[in-house]
């Protein structure tokens, strides 16, 4: 940077503003990065073909499907979606890692707990 009064020296080349140049004509405020980074999260997570996805995003997104019919009351159309994205992704795992899922031994249902008021006796 060089005084005001000084007409000799030249500017320095490639001194422009300072940082990264924004996306569109002025910076983001933090709120619009933050939903930006959502917006990335989101599609990343959802829109992609499980064939596409790392191993740890196709294990996020069982846990969801999963979390999504353990819910109670069901919500039939919800239940259904997840039901028919869980076994895409269980189908990919299946093919990607070469599993044989027909040598797979099929356990009988556990019974369920009773909650441990009933339980006790005195």
């Amino acid at each position: 940077m060089k005084q005001a009064e000084d007409k000799k020296t030249k500017e320095l080349p490639g001194l422009g503003r300072r940082g990264r140049p924004p996306v569109g004509e002025r910076a983001m405020t933090p709120a619009e990065r933050q939903k930006a980074y959502r917006e990335r999260l989101a599609e990343e997570r959802y829109d992609n073909n499980a064939r596409d996805l790392s191993r740890v995003t196709i294990m996020k997104q069982l846990v969801d499907c999963f979390d999504q019919l353990d819910r109670r009351p069901p919500d039939t159309d919800l239940s259904e979606g997840a039901k028919y994205r869980a076994e895409e992704l269980l189908a990919e795992l299946a093919t990607r890692y070469e599993l044989d899922c027909y040598k797979i031994n099929r356990r009988v249902k556990a019974e369920k707990v009773k909650p441990l008021s009933a339980r006790v006796t005195k």
